[in-house]
């Protein structure tokens, strides 16, 4: 929550650059495979994340039930 808005309601991120959960969510093509892969790929703009897989699992899930 520091880069990113992670609730449905928060359109504009803390980090201008990081997308909104619900953005991410919404962006075509993006699914629970897809996030598995960008939480494991570093990102230029992004810190190295350490997460572990039943959190991963449960961010990712949290993420695609903001699908609209």
């Amino acid at each position: 929550s520091e880069c990113h808005a992670i609730r449905s309601d928060d359109l504009l991120s803390p980090n201008p650059k990081a997308p909104s959960f619900a953005k991410i969510a919404s962006t075509p093509g993006v699914t629970g495979a897809a996030l598995f892969v960008i939480l494991q790929t570093p990102h230029r703009d992004m810190p190295d994340l350490i997460i572990r897989a039943k959190d991963k699992a449960d961010l990712v899930a949290y993420i695609l039930s903001l699908q609209k």
